[in-house]
């Protein structure tokens, strides 16, 4: 069974009589619906609470709150982008729960870095490039480094795109792995990070090799 929303919205510090209207502007049908609102979005409709029409029904969240509710629409994000259930199961701590939620913002920030690298996986060289099989490990080793840094469009590391196994497999010792394990080979992001690595392996191997 998963923690009620209420319970989530009360570990955000969220005031008993806010909650119906932030629940009813940013997650009626429940806590996937975050997944859908940007960071931006979700902080102009906090704004929005303070100029309701009706005077009586204006309030504002505090810092800390808004805070909270931005990390748990990033760490829906995350648990959307891999296929996982949006809930946290039955037992979940209040500790637990903004450790969790505060490690989903600390990947954004690391992914919106690492994105920069992918940008410039077109143009990134591996010396030498792969020729024949004599050269394989190091050139493979080279293009899982590369791969490991660079997050794509799905915003998990681009590693998991050269995978061998289809389906995704939930099992990793930290998010990175999990994310090369699990994310799903479906979806215009996909499609788009297959083709950024394609490109970048195929300009890696030289125009002498066979494999070109």
């Amino acid at each position: 069974m998963a923690i009620a929303v209420n319970a989530l919205l009360t570990w955000t510090r969220m005031a008993n009589a806010r909650r119906a209207a932030v629940v009813s502007e940013l997650m009626p049908g429940g806590l996937d619906d975050l997944d859908q609102c940007s960071q931006e979005e979700i902080r102009e409709a906090i704004k929005g609470f303070k100029t309701l029409p009706t005077v009586a029904d204006r309030f504002s969240l505090s810092a800390l709150t808004t805070k909270r509710i931005v990390q748990l629409a990033l760490w829906v994000k995350d648990r959307v982008r891999l296929g996982q259930p949006v809930e946290f199961e039955n037992g979940t701590t209040q500790v637990t729960f903004t450790g969790e939620i505060e490690q989903a913002q600390q990947r954004e920030q690391i992914r919106q870095d690492r994105k920069k690298t992918a940008d410039g996986l077109s143009t990134l060289k591996i010396d030498p490039p792969l020729k024949n099989s004599a050269g394989w490990e190091a050139w493979i080793d080279a293009i899982r480094a590369a791969l490991t840094i660079a997050y794509g469009s799905k915003g998990v590391p681009l590693l998991y795109a050269i995978r061998e196994r289809n389906a995704p497999l939930f099992d990793g010792n930290n998010w990175e792995e999990l994310a090369v394990n699990a994310a799903p080979f479906a979806g215009l992001d996909w499609e788009a990070d297959r083709k950024t690595v394609h490109l970048f392996i195929t300009n890696n191997v030289s125009e002498d090799s066979r494999l070109h």
